[in-house]
């Protein structure tokens, strides 16, 4: 059994370099972030970063899945967040728990539904809906949100012909 990626010897420089890249680009984005974003936001973030510079060339690491599956998660994590403010002001409770749980899920199918129709599928995206619910300040952290994804991607645009597909 390998540990170790079979391609790991022969491009030491490159997964460091890449690596690095990416550790880069999480800190310029959470120099400007960090008061704003919630761990479940730095987290889809993190993974997306994790794509667009590992996985480079594939089509969830595109521009078009980037953007465009933050701005379908960010609308339907801002959408379920008013949602599920107003079944907290009216006492509804769904099962007999917090509205908290039914707006998260609804959250995640529709942004699910909304990138595979579009063809924007971003799995990150579908955590940063949900992440958004429970957000006191929900569309200037769904506007950040939308503005670091595409900072990654300039990033990864600018960067796209020395990096190669690590996985």
């Amino acid at each position: 059994m390998r540990i170790l990626d079979p391609t790991f010897k022969g491009n030491v420089l490159r997964y460091v370099l890449q690596c690095f890249l990416a550790m880069l680009i999480i800190f310029i984005v959470m120099l400007f972030d960090e008061a704003i974003l919630s761990m479940t936001i730095v987290a889809s973030l993190g993974a997306s970063t994790f794509i667009a510079i590992t996985m480079p060339h594939t089509n969830s690491a595109r521009p078009r899945y980037l953007v465009g599956g933050y701005v379908i998660g960010a609308s339907c994590g801002a959408l379920m967040h008013y949602v599920y403010q107003y079944l907290v002001s009216a006492n509804i409770q769904v099962m007999g728990h917090s509205p908290h749980i039914l707006s998260c899920a609804v959250a995640v199918g529709l942004a699910m539904f909304f990138m595979v129709i579009t063809n924007s599928e971003h799995p990150p995206a579908a955590a940063l809906s949900m992440g958004l619910v429970m957000q006191s300040n929900v569309i200037v952290t769904a506007l950040i949100a939308v503005a670091s994804i595409i900072i990654v991607c300039a990033i990864q645009t600018m960067m796209k012909k020395w990096l190669k597909n690590l996985l």
